[in-house]
């Protein structure tokens, strides 16, 4: 799904722009738990960019995972079929997202992060 969504360009601004916000969210004090499956599609460690887009008249925000396996969403992000109002809520839309991936061990199953396209 990310290589028919995104060009090559478009997911080497978003490994920088992951890198930034896992930093900034790191500030805040939310990290990878130690305690966290690493066997788990959505695990800290598969993150490949965060990726903040125009869509349409809003924006969107997607989270883009590597290594994941065959039949599983390799992205997870806002709804494209409701764009946010502004960069900044998209921002801040894609950051509960990120939060959400390491805080995963905390959560039970039904409530893991989930793909939202």
């Amino acid at each position: 799904m990310k290589f028919d969504r995104y060009t090559p360009e478009m997911m080497a601004a978003g490994a920088i722009e992951l890198r930034e916000n896992l930093e900034w969210l790191a500030k805040a004090g939310i990290a990878p738990r130690p305690d966290s499956d690493p066997g788990s599609a959505h695990h800290s460690a598969n993150l490949a960019a965060f990726i903040i887009r125009r869509n349409g008249p809003g924006w969107t925000a997607d989270v883009v995972f590597d290594r994941v396996p065959q039949g599983m969403p390799d992205v997870v992000g806002t709804p494209e079929a409701a764009p946010l109002p502004s960069r900044d809520a998209a921002l801040a839309a894609g950051r509960l997202i990120l939060t959400m991936v390491l805080s995963a061990s905390h959560l039970e199953p039904e409530q893991q992060p989930c793909t939202m396209h």
